[in-house]
């Protein structure tokens, strides 16, 4: 089953349950959840209420906030996550911003 969910006016989201089944899925995210290298970011003196990690190709450099990330190297379980994805959107990602709350 699979369903689009309308966003603003020129967007739109594309959910696909079965893309990654529940069982996998939950495995995945206990594995991230203890390997990840997380940290947490603030800005003007307060921490943000999230911990965060950003995984990218070499020399990829991200901006937001204020806040330049340096990354850290792909993990074999985000490479896995990231080959399925660009199989199934035949299109190339460069880096993922993994945030925990």
């Amino acid at each position: 089953m699979h369903s689009r969910i309308p966003l603003l006016d020129d967007g739109w989201l594309h959910y696909e349950a079965s893309f990654i089944p529940q069982s996998e899925a939950d495995g995945l995210f206990e594995v991230l959840r203890s390997s990840t290298s997380w940290y947490q970011e603030g800005s003007r003196g307060r921490l943000f209420p999230r911990l965060v990690a950003w995984c990218a190709d070499p020399t990829v450099v991200y901006t937001y906030s204020g806040i330049t990330h340096e990354s850290s190297p792909w993990t074999e379980e985000l490479l896995q996550i990231r080959q399925q994805i660009e199989h199934a959107t035949e299109a190339h990602f460069n880096s993922v911003l993994l945030n925990y709350y």
